[in-house]
């Protein structure tokens, strides 16, 4: 693993748990350059990744070079939490090895089970990439959710969803169509990867203000729904100065700090994935959209239930100081409950007219 140091072969082991946070990245690097420099080769064999993590493995096989060769032979498909289908699947797995005991298997993917992680034995016993059990979304029907359109047309009736931070999150604009119900981050603010952490970086609040100013001018902007904490003098602002026909304000701040009405949003914007209602639309922002909501992880409230008694959750990132941000899934989130407050008020009744696209 030293920098430089002239190797013909490196074998690369359990690249699943290789991650950016862990060094894994830098370590698959400097191997696959030293063997770059002496015409070597490397191999590496891994577990079904945890497709929110970004592992090394995961980047092999989602972006695989030219002169890469994945051997991953896929998996059955069938309900996991199926007995039946499971020992199908395992059976599957394991037809390579006779002699592993599938029941104990089974045993073990029950213990996961009951410690409320049923996706990591389908990982590492089922062979089948799926996310963590505390993943807010399912990170693989987000991805199959991507929208036929190319852009919002200028003129249509959107709604928006606004959050962020200044200095250490991300912060971002989603628009929706209200009436197809497509989604793009319009505008996006990242802290650069590169800066130390104590770098005093800032985003520049006149290219949020513009921002926001370029989205109301080029659609009919039913409601920006913004969560205010460290943008609470833009959005009192914006609410000043962004109106309707009847001289009401467009920009209304929407506190995520009140869990029950947060925990419902979120439910609805996880139903609406579910059902197919939300598609994002492909732009330069996409990627990082699509990270934003894989990286977001559920943490439940206790004695908080929906209407049918079920455990409603709230989404935070995987720890505090995590470089995986989530304000983006936010933002949708936001975009989508307006685009829901929308429906009910009657808004669609107005037709609009849309001519041009925004990219």
């Amino acid at each position: 693993s030293r920098l430089g140091q002239r190797i013909t072969y490196a074998a690369q082991d359990e690249t699943h748990s290789w991650t950016q946070r862990n060094g894994g990245h830098r370590l698959a690097d400097n191997q696959r350059r030293n063997l770059a420099g002496t015409g070597g080769r490397w191999q590496a064999t891994t577990n079904a990744f945890d497709p929110v993590e970004a592992s090394v493995a995961q980047l092999d096989i989602e972006k695989t070079p030219a002169d890469v060769h994945v051997d991953y032979p896929e998996p059955l498909t069938g309900s996991w939490g199926n007995k039946r289908d499971r020992r199908k699947i395992l059976k599957h797995a394991y037809s390579g090895a006779p002699w592993v005991d599938l029941d104990r298997i089974e045993a073990d993917c029950d213990r996961l089970a009951k410690k409320g992680d049923p996706g990591q034995a389908e990982r590492f016993f089922g062979n089948r990439i799926v996310a963590a059990a505390d993943a807010a979304f399912d990170l693989a029907r987000w991805k199959d959710l991507e929208s036929v359109a190319t852009g919002i047309a200028k003129g249509r009736l959107v709604t928006i969803g606004f959050d962020g931070a200044r200095r250490r999150d991300s912060t971002g604009i989603v628009v929706t169509d209200v009436e197809t119900g497509d989604q793009m981050l319009a505008h996006a603010w990242e802290r650069p990867s590169h800066l130390a952490p104590d770098d005093d970086w800032e985003i520049s609040e006149s290219s949020v203000d513009e921002a926001m100013g370029a989205c109301m001018e080029l659609w009919d902007v039913w409601r920006a729904y913004c969560d205010p904490p460290y943008w609470e003098s833009s959005v009192d602002r914006w609410a000043g100065k962004h109106l309707d026909a009847r001289g009401q304000s467009r920009v209304h701040a929407w506190w995520t700090n009140r869990r029950k009405p947060m925990a419902f949003a979120l439910q609805a914007y996880r139903n609406a994935m579910a059902d197919g209602d939300v598609r994002w639309i492909r732009n330069q922002h996409s990627e990082a959209f699509t990270t934003h909501v894989g990286n977001a992880r559920r943490v439940s409230q206790t004695g908080m239930l929906d209407d049918e008694g079920h455990p409603l959750w709230l989404i935070s990132k995987d720890r505090p100081d995590s470089p995986r941000k989530i304000d983006f899934a936010m933002c949708g989130c936001l975009s989508w409950e307006a685009r829901g407050d929308a429906i009910a008020a009657g808004a669609l009744n107005q037709q609009p007219t849309g001519g041009g696209w925004a990219f």
